[in-house]
């Protein structure tokens, strides 16, 4: 399995949502984030898919590390756990981002799956784009 997510704006219920490659953010704003986790080694673009994996429902009891590198070194790392808000589809996944994670810019989203000691992980680039409120910027 190839770890990836889907982001998902507009959410309104598990059947209500648009899906994006990213997700957009005022900086210094709460944020709800909600994505879904697909499985990109199949239906892929090659095969003429788009989006290209395949929804990915983890066993039960799995738990969802989500990190925002917030520097350009790698040196800072916003760390959130994630949680189904969805309990009949357990491919959805939400966290929220706090005013005080400062995050700014376009950041890379790495996701960790844990599926009872079984890790997966995978890498969404520029997967949140924060914008800047502040005139001028």
């Amino acid at each position: 399995m190839l770890l990836s997510a889907l982001f998902l704006v507009d959410v309104g219920s598990v059947n209500i949502f648009r899906e994006s490659s990213y997700c957009q953010i005022s900086e210094g704003d709460s944020s709800t984030i909600y994505l879904q986790l697909r499985d990109t080694s199949v239906n892929t673009a090659q095969e003429g898919y788009k989006p290209t994996g395949r929804r990915y429902m983890p066993a039960a009891g799995a738990s969802l590390k989500v990190y925002i590198d917030n520097s350009l070194d790698g040196g800072k790392v916003v760390t959130k756990s994630a949680s189904q808000p969805y309990a009949t589809d357990t491919s959805i996944w939400s966290f929220v981002i706090q005013a005080t994670d400062a995050i700014s810019g376009t950041k890379n989203v790495r996701l960790e799956l844990n599926e009872g000691g079984k890790i997966t992980r995978g890498i969404i680039q520029g997967g949140i784009r924060a914008q800047s409120v502040t005139s001028g910027q």
